[in-house]
């Protein structure tokens, strides 16, 4: 969530994108996408069927967020593209999953794939 918000930020101060709409002074209103979506999601994905391929979930996690969500938040003024594509959301989420899969299947944690609570 800290690296998304803050490439979130180098993005709109490089005009690539930008949010008409602010609820909070300080952050955009994706924020809130960032911070309850997208964390939910992929919390799901890695408990929902723990043994499939995390390259399959990954490649969903970021085709759903980037081509379905970055569009919904545009359609309802949430989100203005202005110099980005939604396949580079795409790939920066992918990368987002599967990084947060490596950290969560580390030694320090108990694998999920043992069924373990």
């Amino acid at each position: 969530m800290v690296l998304s918000e803050i490439l979130d930020t180098i993005g709109v101060s490089y005009g690539m994108w930008a949010y008409p709409v602010k609820v909070v002074p300080v952050a955009s209103i994706n924020f809130s996408f960032r911070l309850s979506v997208l964390p939910v999601f992929f919390m799901l994905l890695l408990q929902y069927k723990p043994r499939l391929n995390p390259f399959i979930k990954a490649i969903i996690y970021g085709v759903l967020g980037a081509y379905l969500g970055m569009p919904i938040l545009s359609k309802i003024d949430l989100y203005k593209k202005i110099d980005w594509a939604y396949t580079y959301s795409f790939f920066i989420l992918t990368a987002f999953y599967l990084m947060g899969y490596w950290f969560s299947n580390l030694n320090t944690y108990k694998k999920i794939a043992n069924g373990n609570s």
